[in-house]
């Protein structure tokens, strides 16, 4: 945060620095509080329903068989 103050020219080009930084945390950690569990109901929810992870479909259901080491 002491380098967006920084006076001169030195500071005129490190002030972007702390400002990238900032927003890029900002924006991990607006991912991982709501668009990640956001996202994991929607796509989790027949699963959770039945309790049958092998109910999933699509690229989630391939990645967990795999993942598992079970194949179709």
């Amino acid at each position: 945060m002491a380098l967006l103050f920084w006076p001169g020219v030195v500071g005129q080009s490190m002030k972007y620095l702390p400002i990238t930084l900032i927003a890029t945390l900002s924006a991990s950690l607006a991912m991982a509080l709501i668009f990640v569990p956001v996202l994991g109901s929607l796509f989790g929810k027949r699963a959770a329903e039945s309790g049958d992870l092998n109910s999933i479909g699509r690229f989630a259901g391939r990645y967990i068989r795999l993942a598992s080491g079970r194949s179709r």
